[in-house]
């Protein structure tokens, strides 16, 4: 009988039906005669013989009573365990708030983020019900710097489609300028869009005021509803006047209609659009070399690469007439629903010269959603380990309920639902917190997200479903396994479930690695962000202001008046500057080989003003020198001559003589090596800007440009603006990698310390009589806190090293490799400075805790349980 087995399954269904009074005799009875007909018969008959014997005892008399558990409904089971939850939760509101504080402001950081990326995919969608058939000409030109897509095509291509394409139902040109808005006796700095007005038709831009049948007219100004109520403040401004300055030309415009407010996620977005044929520099002829946005809307059944193949006829005449420093190669027609999704200079897709509203998916996006996804993670990590610190410290009441007839089915459910309601509480906490995370991040990044966005049925689902999601997977494991265990084991105390499994020490690490990497993030970046502010430009980007002239009406009388104020140190003015430089290629005679340059054209005392240091040689004196230049020092190392003053330079097939040598200055500002420059004189009638220096602080010597302006030319407005705005978008995205380091650091510090105290509490329940003992024999107060938490030391250790491999990656081989060519060196103190706090910030958290178990009388440590 060594091989003697009972019919399992049969015997598992006889203890199922049968009522427990009775289970145990009649069981022994069976297992009796079931040996007996094995020896006799052998095992198959016998298994017959027990199978016919259990389901003759399947009767009225026999079988048990069906629990009143199992009369209950479902909801009636849900609300009996969510009951039970809720009084769980207020017990211990320590926990609760650690998970739902954190989780909530994880799913706002995600909540945010989400909402921009939806607002960003959705880029445009308001005009899908109209541009189906709507195209932009693109050009592929071929540069020095290899193929280029450009959004941009001939201004007499437009008038080419018009006429001699088949297919094209209709056709709008754009351009766009920057004008000024005269209305009521008010001014206004405004970006016009220059456009054929069947754009708006083509688009879904429906009229608040107004009708199409006026747009023939080429003397309406078609208005927006902002800037209607800015101008006017009436209802129905149509018919209302409204001159318009373009560079030195005058124009008088009547309001045609006004559209309906339209969202701000759209390429094509105006305030002001006049029509193009009533400006006759917009020459429709090739001769013509402006370059313009041009839409096409394609009849029925008309495909696009066929008006394509029509318009690479025309690539010779393009580049016949062109004085550009790029050939054309072809013409090709793109969908305007993927416009959006091209404009990104962060994007591989890139198309080149835009007029139209940036949709930036790459580094917004990217930056928001990989920080959001980080404290997601360490929110998880955290949740996950104080559900199994919390439900360690329940396994009495697990094994009660056990005893007194719960099922391992209900207990699981029972913990599942406290983890899912303490999520969805989290989510009305990410309610709260998102709303200002919102204005934060609008402010932060320009943008202009709304929290009215949460409705929308796929942003709902996405805020309700993944906290769901989330509470499942936490509770999971800690629930499936302690309501495994024995009632009489756990009641005992025999139980395990108390120790630190692989899976908790993992997610601690896991925490600390990403606050490590946050917290090295955060202190590189902000050392980096003084670094580049106190950064030698090689001329003072922060003491010059620049006024940017519509006209000369009133320049020498400006340029005086500003030269007359103490505050002024230096005033001059130029055609360009710096940051606004010209690219042209110099030679060193006619037939020599090129070199690529910087072209500024400046006035007599302009690199004075700015900070440019003269080395050798003489500065511009006046007229007499138009055939005269400056060059810096990479641009006379590039001509290999060691002395170049008194020799010829060539720019675009005209001599100079090159007078003198200044240092080299940062042209591009953060992101590209010094340029070499070549400066050329140009006289008062050729200025198109003034720039001031002064000692005083520039945000009030703007103030002071802007007061003397209003003096001299009253009816336009002041356009002035600090030298340091033109590399504002390099110094800004620093500061907003720097903010959201901080802000990265901070959260996961605070949550991941959260997690740590919840883990080191569940340490020191555990170790309560041990160290009850380890006191009565004469252990220190001190020795006892490095006993508890020198395990949690290593942890903390292991995650700097991994989370300071991640740092040195991403901020080394990404932003500093490809984001900025000037920035600081890594160093040690960084890493040192960032373990510090990662030290200091969980044991400072945790002191208290150790402190009073250490500290506790050892009597009532010891009668602890």
């Amino acid at each position: 009988m060594s091989n003697y087995q009972l019919p399992k399954l049969i015997l598992a269904f006889f203890r199922w039906f049968c009522h427990p009074d009775y289970v145990e005799d009649i069981e022994g009875d069976l297992v009796e005669r079931h040996k007996h007909t094995t020896t006799d018969k052998g095992t198959r008959k016998a298994n017959w013989v027990f199978l016919l014997e259990v389901l003759r005892l399947f009767r009225p008399g026999l079988i048990q009573k069906p629990n009143i558990m199992n009369r209950l409904s479902p909801v009636d089971i849900v609300r009996n365990d969510v009951k039970i939850a809720v009084r769980n939760l207020r017990k211990h509101k320590t926990y609760v708030l650690i998970n739902m504080l954190g989780m909530g402001f994880a799913l706002a950081c995600c909540l945010v983020s989400f909402l921009n990326l939806d607002y960003k995919l959705r880029f445009d969608e308001h005009h899908h019900s109209t541009s189906q058939n709507v195209y932009r000409v693109n050009s592929i030109r071929e540069t020095q710097d290899g193929k280029e897509a450009w959004g941009l095509a001939p201004l007499a291509l437009g008038d080419v489609m018009n006429h001699e394409v088949p297919g094209i139902q209709r056709m709008a040109r754009l351009n766009v300028a920057d004008g000024i808005v005269r209305s009521n006796d008010k001014s206004f700095s405004e970006k016009v869009h220059i456009a054929d007005l069947s754009l708006i038709q083509m688009l879904n831009f429906p009229l608040l005021f107004g009708g199409h049948s006026d747009f023939e007219r080429d003397n309406i100004v078609v208005l927006s509803e902002t800037m209607s109520r800015k101008y006017f403040d009436s209802a129905d401004p149509v018919g209302e006047e409204v001159e318009l300055f373009i560079g030195d030309q005058k124009y008088q415009f009547t309001v045609g209609a006004v559209t309906q407010k339209v969202p701000e996620n759209t390429s094509v977005l105006f305030d002001v659009m006049v029509p193009l044929e009533r400006f006759p520099d917009h020459q429709a002829a090739w001769s013509d070399h402006q370059q313009i946005t041009i839409f096409g809307e394609l009849a029925d059944g008309v495909e696009s690469t066929v008006v394509s193949d029509a318009l690479s006829k025309y690539v010779d005449k393009a580049n016949e007439l062109s004085n550009a420093d790029y050939e054309v190669e072809q013409f090709y027609l793109q969908p305007f629903r993927e416009l959006a999704f091209t404009s990104d200079i962060d994007l591989p897709n890139w198309v080149r010269g835009r007029m139209l509203n940036r949709n930036a998916v790459g580094f917004l996006v990217g930056v928001s959603s990989i920080l959001s996804l980080l404290i997601l993670i360490t929110a998880t990590f955290n949740f996950t380990n104080t559900a199994i610190a919390f439900s360690g410290n329940r396994l009495k009441e697990i094994g009660v309920r056990k005893i007194i007839g719960g099922t391992r089915f209900q207990l699981i459910g029972q913990l599942l639902i406290e983890n899912i309601l303490l999520c969805l509480l989290s989510v009305v906490v990410a309610f709260f917190i998102g709303y200002y995370l919102i204005q934060g991040y609008n402010g932060l990044f320009e943008q202009t997200l709304d929290l009215r966005y949460v409705f929308q049925p796929r942003v709902l689902l996405f805020v309700v479903s993944f906290p769901l999601v989330v509470g499942v997977l936490a509770g999971i494991y800690p629930s499936i396994k302690i309501s495994k265990y024995q009632p009489i084991n756990i009641l005992k105390g025999k139980s395990n479930f108390m120790k630190m499994g692989w899976l908790t020490r993992s997610l601690l690490v896991g925490q600390f690695v990403v606050a490590c990497f946050a917290i090295i993030g955060a202190i590189v970046m902000t050392q980096n962000a003084t670094y580049q502010q106190n950064l030698d430009f090689g001329y003072g980007l922060h003491r010059v202001n620049v006024t940017y002239m519509e006209d000369n009406n009133h320049q020498d009388e400006y340029i005086s008046k500003l030269g007359q104020d103490p505050t002024v140190t230096e005033v001059a003015g130029s055609a360009q500057i710096i940051g606004q430089s010209l690219p042209v290629t110099v030679k060193k005679e006619i037939e020599g080989y090129g070199s690529s340059a910087q072209l500024l054209g400046v006035g007599v005392n302009y690199l004075h003003t700015v900070g440019i240091e003269l080395l050798h040689g003489r500065a511009f004196v006046g007229a007499n020198d138009k055939k005269s230049v400056l060059i810096n020092q990479k641009l006379a190392f590039l001509l290999g001559k060691s002395d170049p003053l008194g020799s010829t330079l060539m720019i675009q097939d005209s001599a100079f003589t090159i007078i003198g040598v200044v240092q080299n200055h940062k042209e591009f500002g953060l992101t590209q090596e010094e340029p070499a420059c070549v400066f050329t004189y140009v006289s008062p009638t050729g200025y198109n800007y003034v720039s001031v220096s002064s000692s005083e602080h520039s945000t009030e010597v703007l103030s002071l440009l802007e007061q003397i302006w209003y003096q001299v030319n009253p009816d336009q407005p002041f356009n002035g603006f600090e030298q340091s705005m033109l590399i504002y978008k390099q110094l800004h995205i620093n500061l907003i990698i720097r903010n959201l380091c901080l802000f990265l650091a901070i959260a996961t510090l605070i949550m991941s310390a959260a997690g740590f105290y919840s883990i080191v509490s569940l340490s020191v329940q555990k170790r309560t009589k041990e160290v009850g003992i380890r006191k009565v024999f004469g252990a220190t107060i001190t020795h006892m806190i490095r006993l508890i938490i020198k395990d949690f030391v290593v942890y903390i250790l292991v995650a700097f090293v991994i989370g300071s491999a991640l740092a040195t990656l991403m901020i080394q081989g990404v932003l500093f490799g490809q984001l900025y060519t000037y920035h600081m060196e890594l160093g040690l103190f960084s890493f040192a400075l960032a373990l510090l706090v990662m030290m200091l910030v969980p044991g400072l958290t945790v002191s208290l805790k150790v402190y009073r178990a250490a500290s506790a009388n050892p009597v009532k440590t010891l009668r602890y349980e």
